[in-house]
């Protein structure tokens, strides 16, 4: 019987590129009994939502078996198909925001669970059979926790050379670019523009041990 992994994401690239990264290893560990892959992207019908849906599993999970009632209030109809039509071995949660319904499946499918950055307390107290996380991040203690250097990342050298080849398409003169610089992007408290990106602004917070 082919083992089957669900994966969980969110809609941020960084997460999806962990997610990437991990299934990459997965596939080689496994070798020539490949695990069958679904993929799952969390569509929530609004932010409330989605922030009382972590509430909301909180309150039921003790008394989950086999459905998850009241999921058609919080998520998307075509994801709640989805979650019903699968039946896990593995359950990877990338992202703490997946980590709510990650729980609850994996209960009801009686599925390992693997999260990938530090679950949000209080589901960083809930037990995981695995916990990725970089060692820049607040690393959570416990046994089933792997601290890596960096966060995973899928590239490889052909992945860096088709993204190379597609970014000096982008370029107006790409043969008068001798080093490249690339910075970015926006985050919550954070957002890039073109006053931030001036040179001068950026020396003059360096000399301002920013």
């Amino acid at each position: 019987m082919e083992k089957q992994i669900l994966l969980l994401n969110d809609a941020k690239a960084g997460h999806q590129n962990q997610s990437r990264a991990l299934i990459k290893e997965l596939e080689l560990i496994a070798g020539p009994h490949k695990p069958i892959i679904k993929r799952m992207q969390l569509l929530f019908k609004s932010r409330f939502r989605e922030k009382f849906f972590a509430f909301f599993t909180l309150l039921i999970y003790p008394f989950i078996r086999k459905r998850v009632p009241l999921l058609n209030k919080f998520l998307a109809e075509d994801i709640i198909d989805q979650i019903y039509s699968v039946n896990p071995h593995i359950i990877i949660a990338a992202g703490s925001g997946t980590v709510p319904l990650a729980l609850l499946l994996s209960k009801i499918n009686r599925s390992k669970i693997i999260a990938l950055m530090n679950p949000a307390f209080p589901f960083s107290i809930f037990g995981f059979d695995l916990v990725i996380v970089p060692k820049h991040d607040k690393t959570i203690k416990g046994r089933n926790v792997l601290d890596t250097i960096l966060a995973l990342s899928p590239f490889d050298n052909k992945l860096v050379q088709e993204e190379a080849e597609a970014l000096e398409n982008n370029l107006r003169d790409p043969e008068k670019v001798k080093i490249g610089i690339l910075i970015g992007g926006n985050s919550k408290k954070y957002l890039f523009n073109k006053e931030n990106m001036n040179i001068d602004n950026i020396i003059n917070s360096i000399d301002n041990g920013y």
